[in-house]
């Protein structure tokens, strides 16, 4: 972590999906004892399945004594999605 120049008394945002290199990435964070919350967006473009991931992260989150915060945004098309990530420069996976 010291190439990261992240100092153990540093506060770290952490945005975690509930994908398997968040969660893998927090459980480190928590293992070694630095300071950081959860900050969860639910882009409500997979229905229950999004929901799913965010009580997911929650409850880690719960369990770890981590602070978290979650955002819904009212997504209504991938594409629209995909054209944004375009416009902004990523490449988005299909």
């Amino acid at each position: 972590m010291n190439k990261l120049a992240i100092a153990k008394e540093d506060k770290i945002v952490v945005g975690v999906s509930g994908g398997i290199d968040s969660m893998v990435f927090i459980h480190l964070l928590h293992y070694f004892n630095f300071s950081f919350l959860i900050a969860h967006c639910n882009f409500l473009l997979r229905g229950e399945e999004s929901d799913n991931d965010e009580l997911l992260v929650r409850q880690v989150a719960n369990n770890m004594n981590v602070q978290f915060y979650s955002k819904k945004f009212k997504t209504q098309q991938k594409e629209k999605i995909r054209l944004f990530g375009r416009r902004m420069g990523n490449g988005l996976a299909e």
